[in-house]
């Protein structure tokens, strides 16, 4: 299990038996472009072989993956919109995509950025591969329909459900509630 906060802590835990604290990790410590990080989303990504990264959004806007196994950064966005990320996805790489994070921040952008392995994880790359401007509502939520990772389900500051087609960006609108969305899940 691992648990971010607005201090700019990691914690990891295992969870085989019972809850065991195994590390903290100080986001802070660790040489970030960004001072006083507050973390506000994650992502657990799992390459082949045994590499072990997370992917950390912060209050204001800017993203980091750190390598769990050695604790340290790998690699950070340094062009990064000031906006709080809301939530990450990591999208494993299928026969026809490479394999991706989407980020979504306050200001309504959803951003995709392919992601290049390299076995040292020393030429760890993040291309920007699109940006879409969704409503003008803050996202809350936001959830990838698997195995496929064609559509994204988000809720907002709305009334109003979205269902979106990642590679084509359509949105498919569905109403039914008389106040904001405020989570969901996909089952």
């Amino acid at each position: 299990m691992i648990v971010g906060a607005r201090d700019g802590k990691i914690s990891l835990y295992n969870t085989t038996n019972q809850f065991k604290l195994i590390t903290v990790i100080d986001l802070n410590e660790l040489g970030l472009v960004e001072e006083d990080y507050e973390v506000t989303c994650m992502a657990y990504v799992q390459f082949s072989g045994d590499s072990s990264l997370l992917a950390v959004g912060s209050g204001k806007g800017s993203l980091c993956i750190i390598d769990l196994a050695k604790i340290r950064i790998v690699y950070q966005v340094e062009d990064y919109v000031e906006s709080e990320l809301s939530c990450i996805h990591y999208l494993p790489s299928t026969v026809e995509e490479p394999a991706r994070l989407l980020t979504c921040n306050f200001d309504q952008n959803l951003v995709a950025y392919d992601l290049k392995h390299c076995e040292n994880l020393q030429k760890l790359k993040l291309k920007k591969s699109s940006t879409r401007c969704l409503f003008l509502d803050e996202v809350i939520e936001m959830k990838i329909f698997k195995p496929s990772n064609d559509y994204a389900l988000l809720c907002s500051n709305s009334e109003s459900l979205k269902l979106m087609h990642l590679k084509t960006g359509v949105m498919e609108l569905y109403t039914g509630h008389t106040d904001i969305i405020l989570c969901l899940d996909i089952c």
